[in-house]
């Protein structure tokens, strides 16, 4: 992340996940990639695990609706 001062407070700005490459200057283009790469994986880990949890609430439901349907 790279900090900027803003009103004299820093934000920080997180790494794009899909940056527009025709927008980085060459000298920058390693470091994006370092931390695109990251930030992407650390989202589809994220993403995973919301998915998982999300299944885990409604199996019960499935369950019922399957013995409803097929009992």
């Amino acid at each position: 992340m790279k900090g900027y001062w803003f009103n004299s407070r820093e934000m920080t700005i997180k790494s794009a996940i899909n940056p527009d490459w025709r927008l980085i200057r060459k000298e920058d283009e390693d470091y994006y990639r370092q931390n695109t790469i990251k930030t992407q994986v650390i989202s589809d880990k994220s993403r995973d695990q919301t998915s998982i949890s999300s299944l885990q609430e409604h199996i019960p439901n499935i369950i019922k609706f399957w013995a409803r349907t097929n009992g």
